[in-house]
């Protein structure tokens, strides 16, 4: 047997590497292999071998098939189609405001907008975000007004979620989960300091920080125990809740939490000083943790993540109801067809049908108090043509049509109303890498300029004017050059917007309809 498997160890080999299956079978020595095994062997290795020739060849196929594609020039790939999008108006800031802070502003502002539900009876403008950020004497009414909304968010989150903070050494206030937070090798010391101090600010004040009266005096200080206390660690049985609803977000995880550890600049200087001597980062910091810290909470998370999910939902909906409006065009008129043909009249007695037939004649007699309703959803439904008569179809699909536009109406409205409701306002990009933006309380298209555009590479390929610089621009294609290039140039504006009547329209025409970006733009 040891002597038949050293005089086999090649062909062995050979059939390990063609991945020869239960090669176990021949490579054995419990007994001597027959002549047909070792055959059957071999016939398994040479059907192997053919296969492995045969992929080679179909593999060197498509390299050289590839290969000359690549040189071949592609017809596809010519952008003579290209139309020429809307000149675009430069968006003025005042002096004292970049672009890159009235990026801020405009987030700042959209975020109130969006959760405006969540700040009771506190309306915050634009014009808001920009004061709480550039006025610095003690009349800052906006500063206070937006910091109060914020607090009082809070404080409700805070109320359903978080509650009193734990402690470790009473069994009933802790949890597996707390007892892993309290363990954590980085933050569990740091975590425990935190609840000593938020219990000692609830019974120096006999009330939690988030829970404290804020007005023009007191807000300073509250605010500042806000955020020395943010991370604390509550109680064991609602602590375990953060697993299912708050995307697993640990105390540690608090943005205001993290910030303050890599930075305690802001907790410290309103130690001493207010919150109008803050810096314009330092209040552009603030603002935007206390909104991330806001953002964890399930009270805020649940109601945008339900937006964001119905929206891709709605979209289908439309879609899908396009694509059943034309199979019931084409049914309509296959059924009307028919009907011309067939010399037998139909007279079903099923009561939808005859419910139908009522409703279609009372619509051409002009009588008053007929119920859409009662039919709605039998002509939203895979409709019964076949059993009606030619014109009685052509009547019934006028009618279905209807019922089509108002359905369609409905949905495009609520897909626009969620949109809105997201806050991003982010509509697409177009050839030129700038992105659009709608924001449902400013009447304007806005436009943002890329920041790091690129280099040029091969200008845009045209047909008709291959070597013609102003064609291209035209189109706003690359030049190849970045001297005259609108889509790589590094000296246009970062915000513009879309400002002579009827632009809209030719944005929407001028997308071209090869390219993926204008295409979801």
């Amino acid at each position: 047997v040891q002597q038949q498997q050293d005089l086999l160890k090649a062909v062995f080999e050979q059939a390990r590497s063609l991945n020869i299956e239960d090669l176990t079978k021949w490579e054995q020595f419990q007994r001597i292999l027959t002549d047909a095994e070792i055959d059957e062997l071999k016939e398994a290795i040479r059907i192997a071998l053919d296969d492995k020739k045969e992929r080679e060849k179909d593999r060197k196929k498509l390299e050289k098939e590839s290969a000359a594609a690549a040189k071949r020039p592609r017809d596809d790939l010519q952008c003579d189609d290209l139309k020429p999008l809307p000149e675009l108006k430069t968006f003025e800031l005042p002096s004292y405001l970049t672009p890159e802070a009235f990026s801020q502003v405009l987030s700042m502002s959209q975020f109130f907008y969006t959760f405006s539900n969540f700040f009771e009876d506190i309306e915050i403008t634009l014009k808001d975000c920009i004061t709480a950020l550039y006025q610095k004497n003690g009349k800052n009414d906006s500063l206070v007004k937006i910091l109060t909304a914020l607090l009082k968010c809070r404080a409700i989150c805070v109320e359903k979620e978080d509650g009193d903070e734990a402690n470790p050494k009473v069994d009933n206030e802790m949890s597996n989960e707390t007892y892993a937070v309290f363990n954590n090798k980085k933050h569990g010391g740091r975590i425990l300091e935190l609840n000593r101090l938020h219990e000692k600010y609830r019974t120096l004040h006999g009330i939690a920080p988030p829970f404290l009266a804020v007005n023009w005096t007191t807000i300073s200080e509250v605010l500042r125990l806000n955020l020395v206390t943010s991370g604390f660690c509550p109680m064991g049985l609602v602590y375990q809740t953060r697993a299912t609803k708050r995307g697993n977000i640990q105390c540690y995880d608090d943005p205001v939490y993290v910030h303050l550890l890599k930075d305690p600049t802001i907790a410290e200087k309103l130690e001493t000083l207010s919150i109008f001597d803050l810096s314009f980062d330092e209040r552009i910091t603030l603002i935007d943790i206390l909104r991330e810290q806001l953002l964890t909470f399930f009270t805020i998370r649940d109601v945008q993540e339900e937006r964001i999910v119905k929206l891709p939902d709605l979209r289908k909906q439309i879609k899908n109801l396009k694509l059943w409006d034309q199979e019931q065009e084409k049914a309509s008129r296959i059924a009307a067809y028919t009907a011309d043909e067939s010399e037998k009249p139909k007279n079903s007695k099923d009561k939808n049908i005859v419910k139908l037939r009522a409703y279609l004649k009372a619509v051409n007699e002009n009588r008053r108090g007929v119920n859409p309703d009662d039919v709605k959803e039998i002509f939203l439904g895979n409709f019964p043509f076949e059993e009606f008569t030619s014109e009685e179809i052509r009547d019934f699909r006028d009618i279905q049509k209807t019922f089509f536009a108002d359905k369609l109406e409905e949905l495009s409205v609520e897909n626009f109303e969620t949109f809105c409701k997201i806050g991003s306002g982010f509509l697409g990009r177009d050839r030129a890498f700038r992105s659009y933006y709608y924001f449902e309380q400013y009447p304007i298209i806005l436009v943002e300029n890329v920041d790091l555009p690129g280099d040029c590479g091969e200008a845009t390929p045209m047909k008709s004017n291959p070597d013609d610089p102003d064609a291209i621009i035209s189109v706003t294609g690359c030049t190849g050059s970045a001297e005259n290039c609108p889509v790589h140039s590094k000296n246009r504006p970062k915000w513009m917007y879309l400002g002579n009547e009827g632009d809209l329209d030719e944005l929407i025409s001028a997308c071209n309809p090869r390219g993926f970006r204008e295409i979801e733009l």
